[in-house]
């Protein structure tokens, strides 16, 4: 597994995750409450992530697409659908256990960024979860114009740990906090990252039905 900070600012921080099969940046702006958007852009490398502008309250997935899995996704086939459908509920998955072992609460809607290129899977992705991912209208510079209506949850709570497991699995580590003075975000440790995507993978993905 890597893992590695692209940017820390006091506003936000991002990450770049890679477990697996799956790379991807996740944004997390510096608050407490969050709920998670999806936002696929092509050829998306540390430069450009760097440009995006934070959603308030939202914390952001930027999947790592290969050019070949895009490419086919534009050719609106079902089997290249639900390719891309799989990696990005893991990441989803990934993204909301992170977050909510660092004691941040996680909505339970997810949303995703509105993309002209790729509207049939956004129609598809939308249509196949019932309405339980909403669309946002993202510029990716400036601010955005977010739709909730119709957000359902996605996924059904947050994972249970007994004493038992908290001592084993639960590291001494810093964790994602918003100080009442400093107000800055926390760090997310890397030995962290690694325990949750441990955790992960021996947990059932709910959100790939």
């Amino acid at each position: 597994m890597e893992q590695r900070i692209v940017l820390q600012e006091k506003t936000k921080f991002i990450y770049f995750i890679k477990e697996n099969d799956i790379s991807f940046y996740l944004m997390i702006p510096n608050n407490q409450k969050l709920s998670i958007v999806l936002n696929i852009i092509d050829n998306i490398n540390d430069e450009q992530v760097k440009t995006l502008e934070s959603i308030p309250n939202h914390a952001m997935i930027i999947p790592v697409l290969s050019y070949e899995l895009l490419e086919s996704v534009l050719k609106n086939q079902a089997e290249d659908f639900n390719r891309l459908d799989s990696i990005c509920s893991k990441m989803i998955n990934f993204s909301h256990k992170t977050l909510t072992y660092n004691h941040l609460q996680v909505d339970s809607s997810v949303f995703l960024v509105e993309n002209q290129k790729y509207t049939m899977f956004n129609t598809w992705f939308i249509r196949k979860y019932g309405g339980r991912v909403s669309l946002i209208k993202q510029n990716n510079t400036t601010s955005s114009e977010i739709n909730r209506e119709n957000a359902s949850p996605v996924i059904k709570g947050n994972p249970q740990t007994n004493e038992q497991e908290k001592k084993i699995n639960e590291p001494n580590l810093s964790e994602i906090t918003q100080d009442s003075s400093q107000k800055d975000l926390g760090f997310v440790s890397y030995v962290l990252l690694g325990v949750v995507a441990a955790v992960a993978s021996l947990i059932f993905l709910y959100f790939i039905i």
